[in-house]
């Protein structure tokens, strides 16, 4: 199992899994790789939806009608939530952290699906976390970080944490033992 961000390091997780197979890539395992094995969780419907079409394009021969992406703040995630893919909430909004304020409106992001899946753990999360300057976010959003999103890490966050460092934490949420992070730093 494999959690990444999305867009290009889904597409080097899903090239990556396809050299370790060795084999034609079938139906069948295209669409285990974008329907079970690869997981991808963005804020930015952009970003979602642009992964899902590069995923679907990997083999476009090959209906893709199902992927594991979705568009949620997945601060607030945990192994065992149920989401689905590219749903339709947005809470925080798409621009900024600055105008976080925890009740802005849900924002219609797109399609929604009836196909659900279940967060796990996986043996490998790959991401390209968000490098926002801590002075970019607000001490409301800092404040549910702390006490509602990743209160198990509480010992481990301060006002000087740049949001790179809580996407460290929640990665770590999501691991396996003996699991490996990758990220870009």
């Amino acid at each position: 199992d494999l959690a990444c961000g999305s867009g290009s390091l889904l597409m080097g997780a899903y090239e990556r899994k396809a050299n370790l197979l060795r084999g034609e890539i079938t139906e069948e395992v295209h669409k285990d790789f974008v329907n079970r094995e690869l997981t991808g969780v963005d804020l930015m419907p952009f970003a979602a939806h642009l992964a899902t079409v590069q995923l679907a394009l990997r083999n476009p021969g090959y209906d893709t009608n199902k992927t594991q992406i979705a568009i949620e703040d997945s601060t607030a995630l945990r192994p065992g939530d149920t989401i689905s893919p590219t749903r339709e909430q947005m809470r925080y909004g798409q621009s900024s952290l600055e105008n976080w304020n925890g009740d802005q409106e849900t924002v219609e992001a797109g399609a929604t699906s009836e196909f659900e899946f279940e967060l796990g753990t996986f043996d490998t999360v790959i991401m390209n976390p968000p490098f926002t300057r801590k002075q970019k976010i607000t001490s409301e959003y800092r404040e549910d970080l702390r006490t509602q999103h990743l209160t198990e890490y509480v010992e481990y966050i301060n006002d000087e944490m740049g949001y790179y460092g809580y996407f460290l934490l929640l990665a770590d949420r999501f691991l396996n033992d003996n699991g490996r992070i990758a990220m870009v730093i």
